[in-house]
Formats: structure tokens, sequence, C-alpha cells
């Protein structure tokens, strides 16, 4: 038995760590993990001990730069030239929020909702058996996968509303908004609008394939990760681990879920309201 947000937690977070900051799996990253739990929470004063962790780590890559996604940051600068410690340090929060968190939340529900559902686990499987080698052009292939998550992203988005500031004066609908107002945009809200997608409280992963194709007609509509020139910019990063992970399982174990249903909660990113325990056994 295991509490299959919490394994999927950890995992996400040490890929995310390896990825954004160069870790490797013998460095300890349990001080960090609490840290950024504690930015998530809002707990006070966590931003400021997240930058006191994170800037040795950017100095060392302006002194020997690797491939990690600081290296990056440093070799490309930005518009105005070479970016701060700042810049890297807010870069860095938002990556690994988004590599993190909504990872972790979007993979559990995402293998919850397939092992409910066996007609489509099926299909998914049958595509992540048929990978030999698992690169960026496999990942890009997977369509079946891509299909089913795009669908636990619409049903359980990792966050379920955004908030926009209005920067001119403009007319909506008959409603007059002025600038300085702020918008509030229910991405939940959306998901389930019958209007946009059919029968929404169902998972079925072939709204997103010919012929339904349900986001070709509403392109704005999916927006766990927002949409347009505001879209996350670590929402590549989360989709593309959760990719890897769900492979990696599917292929190696089957799972058995404890409870019917694992609520979700917003604080303010999704996470279930409890561990989601699940039976895990090795396949043959």
């Amino acid at each position: 038995m295991i509490g299959l947000y919490g394994e999927m937690s950890a995992m996400a977070f040490h890929t995310t760590a390896a990825l954004v900051l160069g870790m490797t799996p013998a460095d300890d990253v349990s001080t960090l993990r609490a840290l950024f739990r504690d930015v998530t929470g809002h707990k006070p004063g966590s931003a400021a001990r997240v930058a006191h962790e994170i800037l040795p780590l950017i100095r060392a890559r302006r002194d020997q730069p690797t491939n990690d996604a600081i290296s990056c940051m440093i070799r490309s600068g930005g518009l105005d030239g070479p970016v701060s410690d700042r810049q890297i340090v807010a870069h860095v929060n938002t990556l690994m929020v988004a590599g993190h968190f909504t990872t972790a939340v979007l993979a559990s529900y995402l293998l919850f909702l397939l092992v409910s559902h066996p007609r489509d686990l099926a299909q998914v499987l049958e595509e992540q058996l048929a990978i030999d080698s698992l690169d960026m052009q496999a990942i890009a292939r997977m369509e079946r996968l891509d299909d089913a998550l795009m669908e636990a992203e619409r049903i359980a988005p990792p966050v379920a509303h955004l908030v926009r500031g209005i920067v001119e004066d403009i007319e909506f609908q008959g409603h007059r908004l002025q600038a300085g107002e702020y918008l509030f945009c229910s991405v939940s809200g959306t998901h389930r609008d019958p209007q946009i997608f059919s029968d929404p409280d169902t998972f079925a992963p072939c709204r997103f394939a010919p012929p339904r194709s349900e986001r070709r007609q509403h392109p704005l509509a999916l927006a766990g990760f927002s949409v347009g020139a505001r879209r996350c910019l670590g929402a590549l990063l989360a989709q593309v681990t959760t990719k890897i992970m769900v492979h990696n399982i599917l292929r190696g174990f089957t799972l058995q879920p404890e409870q019917a249903s694992y609520p979700l909660i917003y604080h303010p990113v999704a996470r279930p309201n409890g561990p989601m325990p699940f039976r895990v056994q090795a396949r043959s």
C-alpha cells in the first residue's frame, strides 16, 4: 500500500530539481522541498528562505554552467542584457512550482482516472508498451496518453481559477470594466461547461481526438496552465515530466485505488484531500 500523491510528489520534485537546478539523486532535497511547500501555502518569509537556498546555486552556475535551466538562463540572458540573480530566482520559483506541485497532482489524478476506466487504460498501456526508447520524439508521439493527460487536466485542473488585472477600460458582454479592476476567471467552471465540453462530468480522452476534437472549436477553453501570452512558463515541463512518470509506472506496475474517489482541495494549487491510498504490484 502506498500514498500515491506523496510518491508522485517526491518523484516530481526530484525530477524537477534535476532539470531546473542541476541536482542529482544523491543530493538531499528535503529542505528545499519543504520550503517550496511553504511558498505555495503563503507561509510568511518562505520566499526569502527559498531565495537564500537558490542563490548559491545560481552563483555556482555563473562560474561553471551546466545543462540545467539555471545555466540556460544565464547563457541566454534577457532582452536588456544579462539576467540578474533576482530574475533567475523568480523564474526558478515558477518552474519548480509548475514542475513539482502541478505535475504531482496531474500525474496522480491521471493514473487514478485511467485505472478507473479500464478501456482507456488498455489503449494507453498498449501505446506505452510499444515504445522501446524514451526520448522527446517518443513523448511527442504519445497520442493516447496526450489525450488522457488533457482530459485529466480538464477534470482536475492544477489551478481552479485565475485572476487577471485590467490594464485599460473595456466592454465585455455589456459590462463596462475599468482599468485597475480585476477579472476572476473560473478554470474549473469553463472545463465543466457543457456548451464547450459535451457530457463534462465523464472522463473521455477521446473528446480531444478526431472526430470529436472538442478543443479545436474552443482553443482557449482548456486552461489548466492558463492560455495565451500568460500561459505558465512551466507548463511544458509539467506535461513532459508527467508523461515520463506515467509511462514508466504503467509499464512496470498495476495499480488499484482503495477509494472510489479522491476529492481535490486548492491551497492555492490543487492537491488531494488525503494521501490517495493505492495498492501497487509489479507487472510480470
